[in-house]
């Protein structure tokens, strides 16, 4: 469908492939988007102890973003594959407005199609460019 970022075969894979990065790997902060296909990467990130933001979907509500913090969780005894998708992470994460989001270590951005180069064709409404913009901002995102 139109407006939205694709599930796919090999989203579990990617997810791993991803956690085995030396970057992942160091980054104690995540943001990852709402979408289905980001849900086994939230999962993961989540298991090996990252915190996650993770934007409220289409960015529609005052506070736009939701804090998923592993150890408030567990604390909670919210089971990790509660939160994977945005019904559950909606329920158990902390709303937060941008200004309270941490330093972000490591970013992923769903695409519905990547060039080898690494330009990115999103749901055509570049929500991921604005919250990178507004991010940057207020210091959550470091220039590299």
């Amino acid at each position: 469908p139109w407006s939205a970022i694709p599930n796919y075969k090999g989203a579990e894979e990617a997810a791993a492939r991803l956690c085995e990065l030396p970057e992942f790997q160091a980054a104690k902060v995540v943001k990852c988007n709402p979408d289905p296909a980001q849900g086994p990467f939230r999962l993961a990130a989540l298991r090996a102890g990252k915190k996650l933001y993770t934007p409220v979907p289409e960015l529609v509500q005052d506070t736009p973003f939701v804090l998923l913090d592993p150890e408030v969780l567990r604390h909670n005894g919210v089971d990790f594959a509660e939160v994977e998708n945005a019904e559950g992470f909606l329920t158990h994460g902390l709303r937060v407005e941008f200004r309270d989001i941490e330093p972000i270590d490591f970013f992923v951005v769903g695409c519905v199609a990547v060039t080898e180069a690494g330009g990115r064709t999103g749901k055509g409404a570049g929500f991921a460019d604005l919250e990178l913009g507004i991010m940057r901002h207020y210091g959550s995102v470091q220039s590299t």
